[in-house]
């Protein structure tokens, strides 16, 4: 027993001892800054990272895009020229989703023929387009761009191509 010599007790040696846990040191509430800190570094390096692979991406895109013109551009503004007055923006939006509407396309990547969109959009319009045969190439060379050895398009691509006629 811990009796000291008048019979009263000793502090036992564990109980004079400071324990482990409570050390001379104060506990750091902050041990986390550090991590956090790492954590936004490496989330701006990542958003960096993919801004430019997206970037890239992009420029490639475009650059094949432009590679490819099924029209030059005198005969884009020849088109826009003869056809502008007849196909104002808002009067092109209209007959672009009617023409979709007309073909049963839900959304602008559902696959229509050609044709039958050139002939929706002629009913759809006051008067016939002028230098038809120029919208005629360009959905074709797309096609064939596409891969398709039908007369096939998607409704988004065959608006652009109607798009070349809209006046701004």
């Amino acid at each position: 027993r811990n009796l000291s010599a008048d019979g009263a007790a000793k502090p036992s040696e564990a109980a004079a001892k400071p324990s482990e846990a409570a050390s001379d040191k104060p506990k750091d509430e902050y041990w986390w800054v550090p991590y956090a800190v790492c954590a936004a570094l490496g989330g701006l390096g990542f958003w960096f990272y993919r801004a430019s692979a997206a970037h890239s991406n992009r420029t490639e895109q475009l650059d094949a895009i432009e590679a490819e013109h099924p029209l030059a551009a005198d005969e884009i503004e020849a088109l826009r020229d003869r056809n502008a007055a007849g196909l104002p923006a808002d009067r092109f939006a209209e007959v672009a989703a009617d023409a979709a509407r007309a073909l049963g396309a839900a959304s602008a990547d559902d696959v229509v023929a050609y044709d039958a969109f050139a002939r929706a959009c002629d009913r759809l319009l006051d008067r016939p387009l002028e230098n038809g045969h120029l919208l005629d190439r360009a959905a074709m060379l797309l096609n064939r761009s596409a891969g398709r050895d039908d007369a096939t398009l998607d409704v988004g691509t065959l608006a652009v191509v109607l798009s070349l006629c809209a006046g701004g």
